[in-house]
């Protein structure tokens, strides 16, 4: 496998009950700090990518409920209408 120089998240939106302790888990989780935006109706907690830009954010809200969960967006592999032919995607559970 070709390893390539690009972040596996796309974008990811998660909802925390108490905005300040998810993000020091989240710092502690991804080993970066979390940059504060205040631009809209409520404080966002933004995820940085490894080139600069962000890739998803956290904000005050209601966790999902019991079977559900945030929605991830990860790129597919550069080699993957060959690498997975035949084979169809499926949701995670």
């Amino acid at each position: 496998m070709t390893e390539t120089n690009r972040d596996r998240l796309v974008w990811v939106e998660i909802p925390a009950t108490n905005l300040n302790r998810a993000k020091g888990f989240y710092e502690a989780v991804l080993q970066t700090a979390l940059v504060e935006n205040n631009d809209g109706p409520q404080t966002m907690q933004m995820i940085p990518c490894a080139d600069g830009e962000m890739c998803g954010h956290l904000y005050e809200g209601k966790p999902a409920t019991a079977g559900d969960g945030v929605t991830v967006h990860l790129p597919p592999p550069e080699n993957w209408p060959t690498r997975w032919s035949g084979s169809k995607p499926v949701a995670a559970k």
